[in-house]
């Protein structure tokens, strides 16, 4: 029997049609209520509630499911999403079911091949859009004809389809229709949806004014789509469609997730549908990895565990409770980690996702460090770790109920206090293990100790069959255990030296051998009253001790060897987490030999020890205290190897591969505080770590903590580069005024250290960047003066660096850096022909250096930004052809740059930038089309930019920029409604960022900018009073910025600038006396700047005061 073609066209059709009915029907038309809102709410305000009051949406949807001109772009998406949603749903059926892959890849397999792009009468897709039936008996009959029905897979098939593949396919359907990438379908549903509605409207038997306006308004919506024009819906749409998309993700049970495994070979439909595999690649480089159930790795497992049967209920019935927070306190050594561990390994299969982390720490760095990774959170560098920590709480929150976290040690209660309100709203049950005692309201168990039977159970359990101590042995063991509390941890200790004393000894090792080499310590005496309590002793009534003293007596009597005391040494500055020995090995050098050495450590109980794939380590907090204590004096010595080689993998590593030690060294670094040079160069390598992986917050507590043992060692040298980093990290995070203060200081250390070793090259290098450092300081705070005088002597410096050793490129690298700096500040003086003879030299460096490393991406990324400077200083001349040519070729290797690193956003920025100045050159050339184009994907980039990285101010401001360019060719163009609200969003961004930023003098100036543009755009509207009270604030910015900065071309034309708008507007109103007072202030300031920098754009601008003052004069008002 012939099998039929799947048609997956009128699939498509008919899934997709029910998918757009949901977005339309009565329990959705919130999408249509935000469509309007957005849409015409400034112009009708009641307008939404008064439409929605005759809502008809059986009306809206015949109209939507009608021909049209545009269902074509809609039908494709339909038709292309069918391969994806088969994809998908066989996910979704292996997750669910345990048949074998190969069967059901096959029977999926066969879907996709035979599947067939047909015509299908749209009688056809109506009849299954309302008969639910009518598409799965499509399915049906294709998947059983010449088949056994009776086939328990395929019945189970057939469930998964009806159950689930209406939401597969609306989930690659919406995915398809918020695709930036191609806004066909998007466009064609919103322009039949606004069309839909104005039928609705002209039905209406009363007109009202307001029905009209609305009509218009609708119009002109949909217009602007037509046109490619800025529509205000497509942002409203996107946003729908995205929370769409994350209910039914949510639905599925996150089924997006699986896709990371999908197999690309998916035959000849998929290989005609090209789109499908698209939009799949967009998801999974959208949609979070994989989120695996155990978040990290697991727990350590003891090999014997005994007597916590009751607690493992407590913490159940306290769970089952609804309650979502259970810290559980006891002394150390008593249990509470190994009772944590086996509560997670015994109910893992209670929960979804699992987190097991030590926080002896810090609880919100260690959960940063453990979780981001797992969650495919990112941050950018300016985000401190509070923010960070509100992000992550945030994604813990998204994940399906219940899940589990484990904090293990936390024992800081003031970190305690601070934290536990935030965990207690996350998404997760979270258990604490601490010593804190119970406070303020929170649920509290606390552990006791072992009951007596099962701490001899355990004692035994390491020492020796119970059967074999005699009757008095057991009356003393019972004292022992009593007098140490029960704790397991001594316990262990005592029953594992015990044991081994008896193994390696000829002559036997009793109990009371034992006890009396603890009393020879000052331990467990017998009072000489006698009179000791019953919680105290037996019989022999013992006194107690602190288990951190009855360890360290252990550590006297059965001394370690100087391998074993190496090993237990370098684990106690670790977390007490499990460690395998492969990362042991890796970290302290260690061969096989030292996998005995680990043994022994454990048979005599002083760290755990499990094997079953790999050989893992664990060692106790308790025990680590004791170590540490006992080792205080050669403890740098006997660790000095592990932190030499901690260093060299951080000096040879790229972060990527040294991610795995990081969270180990900033332990480490904590654990031993002390103040020698080699912990200070580590503390200065974790910084540079957490600076590159944008943890900026971190950075600058580790370079401290390095900049304060240099100074105490007289390490002046690295004291500078500690100076430096500092600097550099507080300008990064906008701080100009501490960043300023770090780079005097290092200019001052490196001076010193340069006069005392003049022919000291490397010096020499390093006051050349101390200088450029403040050089780029100065300049962001507007003092030209000072900055130049700071990059002329770094100048000076790089060419008798390079002078002396022409071979060396980093010196090259650096001079040609030093030449462009000395020409943006020459450029912002307005000598132009100095700027550009730098700005040369520098472009020549760069074509020398990567004509010679063609494949180094720094220096290519150094000659698009030198081509970049000409472009503009040729500009500026007035010279547009070259000025062209610069820009093409920047913007052809940020292309290439990016093509080729689609995650860097330095230069996914570098590239938005590149796309700015092609537009205004274009626009200079009067080519609006193409410059219009140019500024939306300067625009589309940012706003990616900057909905990646809210918190980067300077991609912040990117985003004010390309919003104000786009206002301006909006303007250009005569489309004034959309020029002022690009002007009007670029204001909003920039008086943001220029608020949290008053002492930026870039920012204010842009401030200015905003103002001007928007009382242009105010004066072209006809609207003189708003543009006057623009131009006013745009000359009360530029008479401070003037003010501060007396010889900044840039300034000095922007104050002449305010003065003619200002005096424009007095003269279109007929005050003459007014504009004249203006206009002659724009003067004297416009002849100057064309005496110092002749270019010919100061000259049209002089000309034109000229005459406006003519005009003035006889009375010649335009």
């Amino acid at each position: 029997m012939k099998r039929p073609v799947l048609n997956a066209t009128k699939l498509g059709a008919s899934l997709g049609a029910a998918a757009l009915t949901s977005f339309i029907d009565p329990t959705g038309f919130s999408f249509i209520a935000k469509l309007l809102h957005s849409v015409g709410s400034d112009v009708i305000p009641n307008f939404v509630h008064q439409y929605l009051s005759n809502y008809d949406p059986e009306e809206l949807l015949n109209y939507l499911n009608g021909s049209h001109e545009l269902n074509h772009d809609i039908e494709k998406l339909m038709t292309a999403s069918v391969p994806g949603a088969l994809m998908l749903l066989k996910k979704k059926f292996l997750e669910e079911h345990s048949y074998d892959h190969a069967d059901v890849e096959a029977v999926f397999k066969s879907l996709i091949d035979d599947a067939g792009i047909r015509p299908s009468k749209t009688t056809d897709q109506l009849n299954m859009l309302e008969d639910r039936d009518a598409w799965l008996s499509d399915i049906t009959d294709y998947l059983f004809l010449g088949r056994d029905a009776s086939d328990p897979l395929l019945i189970y098939l057939g469930t998964c389809f009806e159950a689930h593949f209406a939401d597969c396919f609306k989930l690659v359907f919406t995915e398809g229709m918020k695709n930036p990438d191609d806004e066909k379908p998007l466009k064609a549903f919103l322009i039949k949806s606004l069309e839909g509605v104005i039928q609705q409207l002209n039905r209406l038997t009363q007109q009202s004014d307001e029905n009209q306006a609305m009509q218009a308004v609708l119009l002109a919506e949909i217009q602007a789509l037509r046109n490619e024009q800025n529509a205000r819906s497509l942002s409203v749409a996107r946003s729908y469609f995205e929370s769409e998309f994350e209910r039914v993700h949510e639905k599925l049970g996150k089924i997006y997730d699986l896709v990371l495994g999908i197999d690309q070979k998916i035959g000849k439909f998929a290989d005609r549908q090209e789109t499908a595999l698209q939009t799949l690649d967009r998801i999974e480089n959208k949609i979070s990895p994989f989120i695996p159930k155990h978040l990290i790795k697991l727990p350590f497992e003891v090999n014997y565990f005994i007597g916590r049967e009751n607690d493992l209920k407590n913490i159940d019935a306290q769970f089952g409770q609804n309650k979502v927070l259970l810290l559980m306190n006891g002394e150390g050594g008593i249990g509470k980690t190994t009772l944590a561990a086996h509560y997670y390994r015994n109910q893992e299969h209670a929960y979804q996702h699992l987190a097991f982390v030590v926080a002896d720490k810090g609880i919100k760095t260690a959960l940063l460090a453990a979780l981001s990774g797992p969650l495919d959170l990112t941050f950018s560098e300016q985000e401190p770790e509070a923010q960070r920590f509100e992000k992550l709480m945030a994604k813990m929150a998204t994940l399906p109920a219940p899940s589990l976290l484990v904090l293990d040690n936390a024992n800081d209660l003031p970190d305690l206090e601070q934290t536990l309100y935030e965990l207690a709203g996350s998404n997760f049950r979270t258990l604490v293990t601490t010593r804190v005692n119970p406070f303020d309201d929170w649920h509290f168990l606390q552990i006791d100790t072992l009951p007596e039977t099962k701490a001899v159970a355990l004692f035994c359990h390491h020492a020796k069959p119970a059967s074999l101590f005699s009757d008095e042995e057991q009356k003393t063991l019972k004292a022992l255990l009593q007098a140490i509390g029960y704790n397991t941890l001594v316990l262990t200790l005592l029953a594992k030296n015990y044991h081994e004393n008896n193994y390696n000894r000829i002559k036997k090792y009793h109990l009371a051998d034992l006890l009396h080499d603890l009393q020879t310590q000052g331990l467990l005496k017998v009072p000489k009253t006698r009179k000791v309590s019953s919680d105290y002793g037996h019989r022999y009534g013992l006194a107690r001790a602190e288990p951190e003293v009855i360890i360290a007596a252990m550590y006297d009597i059965s001394p370690l060897s100087p391998a074993e005391l190496r090993i237990l040494t370098n684990l106690a500055v670790l977390p007490p987490e499990q460690i395998s020995f492969a990362q042991l090995a890796a970290l302290l050098e260690l061969d096989e030999s030292d996998e005995d050495v680990l043994n022994d450590l454990y048979r005599k109980g002083w760290i755990d020890l499990r094997k079953k794939e790999d050989l893992v380590v664990k060692i106790s907090p308790v025990v680590q205290a004791v170590i540490l204590r006992k080792n205080e004096e050669n403890l740098f010595e006997t660790c000095r190897p592990f932190i030499t080689h901690l260093t060299t993998r951080f000096e040879l590593l790229n972060h990527t591969a040294v991610q795995e030690f990081a969270e180990w060294t900033r332990h480490l670094i904590l654990t031993l505080k002390m103040e020698e040079d080699e912990m200070a160069y580590l503390s200065l390598k974790l910084a540079d770590f957490y600076r590159e992986t944008g943890n900026l917050e971190l950075a600058i507590s580790f370079v401290q903590k390095s900049s304060s043992i240099y100074q105490k060692t007289d390490n002046s040298y690295n004291y500078s580069v500690c100076l430096e980093r500092l600097g550099s990290i507080h300008q990064a995070l906008g701080k100009t005024d501490q960043a300023l203060d770090f780079f005097q200081k290092d200019l001052q250390v490196t001076e010193e250290l340069y006069r005392d070793n003049p022919k000291n090259e490397s010096l020499k290098n390093g006051l050349a960047i101390s200088y450029q450092k403040l050089g780029s300081i100065h300049q962001a705070l507007g003092k030209t003066d000072q900055a130049l005088d700071f990059f002329q002597k770094e100048t000076d410096l790089f060419e008798e660096l390079y002078r002396d050793n022409p071979k060396n490129e980093s010196l090259k690298n650096g001079l040609a850096i030093s030449y462009s700096k000395l020409g943006e500040i020459h450029q912002a003086l307005g000598k132009t022909d100095q700027a550009l003879d730098f700005f040369q030299k520098e472009t020549d460096l760069f074509e020398e250096l990567y004509r010679d490393n063609p494949k180094n991406e720094s220096l290519k990324n150094g000659l698009a930004i030198s081509y970049e400077k000409l472009g503009e200083i040729h500009q500026a001349l007035g010279k547009t052809d070259q000025a062209l040519d610069f820009f093409q070729k920047e913007t052809d290797l940020f292309e290439e740059l990016y093509r080729d690193n689609p995650k860097n956003e330095s230069l996914k920025n570098g590239l938005a930038i590149s796309y700015s100045k092609l537009g205004s050159i274009h626009q200079a050339l009067g080519k609006t089309d193409q410059a219009l184009d140019f500024f939306q994907k300067y625009n589309q980039v940012t706003e990616e930019l900057y909905r990646d990285n809210p918190k980067n101010e300077s991609l912040k401001n990117g985003l004010a920029i390309s919003y104000e360019k786009l206002g301006s060719i909006h303007q250009a163009l005569g489309k004034t409604d959309q020029a002022l609200d690009f002007f009007q969003k670029d204001l909003q961004v920039t008086e943001e960022l220029y608020r949290d930023n008053p002492k930026n003098e870039s920012l204010k100036n842009g401030l200015a900018i905003s103002y001007e543009k928007l009382g242009s755009i105010h004066q072209a509207l006809g609207k003189t009073d708003q543009a006057l009270d623009f131009f006013q604030k745009y000359n009360q910015v530029t008479e401070e910025l003037y003010r501060d900065n007396p010889k900044n071309v840039n300034l000095i034309y922007g104050l002449a600038t305010s003065y003619i708008w200002i005096g424009w507007q007095y003269e279109k109103s007929g005050i003459p006396d007014k504009a004249r007072a203006y206009y002659q202030k724009a003067l004297p300031l416009l002849e100057n700047l064309y005496q110092s920098t002749p270019i010919p754009l100061y000259l049209r601008q002089l000309n034109w005061v000229k005459a406006a003052l003519e005009r003035v004069q006889h009375g010649l008002f335009n």
